[in-house]
């Protein structure tokens, strides 16, 4: 049976924030960086590595899009850790049993620089979901069933990438293998779930976006493949 490990460093997060909240921005950039993030090296690494692989600098990303936010956010973020911790047990469960899913998981909650709600890697030489708090409370993904929409979405791209790896097939890249990887992990959160709850949202908007999307999808595949061809 699989099983998952936590690595939970909100409360670390809850202990330094109150004093920086009140600072400059820069100054709080520091205490995040310094006070916070640094304690776990590696997470800090995959934060700031992944901005530098896009040739984005993640001092303006923390500057202008994520340190601004997080006093108004903070709630939901409160709100987005109470439920992880009280829904993965049961999801997982779900996954071994739906799934098949055989591999040790590490769980990894923290606040980073709007990275991603979840995020599917390696930690510590583990298959690992780190889940962002910052990006879940943006994206609203904070309550239930989004939350547990997450999180099987989440579980559905440890399932594909655990299975590639053990029939020693690399992974891909570029936009046919997202939309392929993506479209996976989207029924994989309907297996697990056993309905189809669609986490994703699109904060702000028409609440009838999908009926929008399934009324046109020979447009947007349309756009799609001009998007892709660079046309």
């Amino acid at each position: 049976m699989s099983a998952i490990q936590i690595i939970d460093t909100f409360p670390t997060f809850l202990s330094f924030w109150p004093a920086a909240a009140g600072k400059e921005i820069d100054q709080q950039i520091e205490r995040w960086h310094a006070d916070y993030i640094s304690k776990w090296p590696e997470l800090s690494q995959k934060v700031i590595k992944d901005y530098d692989d896009q040739d984005m600098q993640w001092l303006q990303i923390a500057k202008d899009m994520v340190l601004p936010y997080l006093n108004e956010r903070l709630q939901a973020m409160k709100v987005a850790h109470e439920g992880l911790l009280e829904s993965y047990p049961a999801l997982l469960d779900l996954a071994q049993a739906r799934l098949g899913v055989d591999a040790d998981i590490i769980f990894v909650i923290y606040v980073g620089l709007d990275n991603g709600a979840g995020w599917v890697t390696t930690f510590a030489g583990k298959p690992a979901i780190l889940f962002g708090l910052e990006n879940i409370a943006e994206c609203e993904y904070e309550t239930q069933p989004r939350l547990s929409g997450l999180i099987a979405h989440e579980l559905g791209h440890v399932a594909y990438f655990h299975w590639r790896a053990e029939h020693g097939l690399s992974n891909g890249a570029g936009p046919w293998w997202q939309l392929y990887i993506e479209g996976f992990a989207q029924r994989c959160e309907y297996i697990i779930l056993g309905q189809d709850l669609r986490h994703m949202k699109i904060s702000g908007s028409d609440e009838r976006w999908l009926s929008w999307c399934q009324e046109n999808k020979a447009w947007l595949a349309a756009e799609y493949l001009r998007a892709v061809s660079g046309g």
